[in-house]
């Protein structure tokens, strides 16, 4: 599954995503700002917990790490692992996060089969 790259700051606090990230790290943004992230699904066993999955982001934030008047800014990196119930709202807002270049690629696909036949 092809995740989109781009989610915004207010999409990651609502999903808790930045809870463990201090805030100092993404105060700069605004909530309608994007942030390039990779997202991977992880493939860990869970024979206890079978309705539940394993997803990690990746992503840079720029801060300022002056602390004086004049701004000097560095990016920091960070990698969070998340466990999710597969029938949770988390689960309901990944499924909205697949990129629709991949679902435009499939039904592209589709019509030019039908149209062979």
């Amino acid at each position: 599954m092809v995740y989109a790259n781009c989610i915004t700051i207010g999409e990651m606090k609502e999903m808790s995503i930045l809870d463990d990230v201090p805030y100092k790290y993404f105060k700069k943004y605004n909530d309608d700002d994007d942030i390039e992230v990779d997202i991977y699904n992880d493939d860990v066993d869970v024979d206890e917990r079978p309705t539940y999955s394993y997803i990690t982001f990746k992503f840079s934030l720029e801060y300022d790490c002056s602390g004086g008047s004049m701004p000097l800014y560095t990016t920091k990196q960070f990698k969070i692992k998340i466990n999710y119930n597969t029938s949770s709202v988390f689960a309901l807002w990944l499924c909205g996060l697949v990129d629709d270049d991949e679902e435009d690629d499939e039904s592209d696909d589709n019509e030019t089969d039908e149209t062979d036949e």
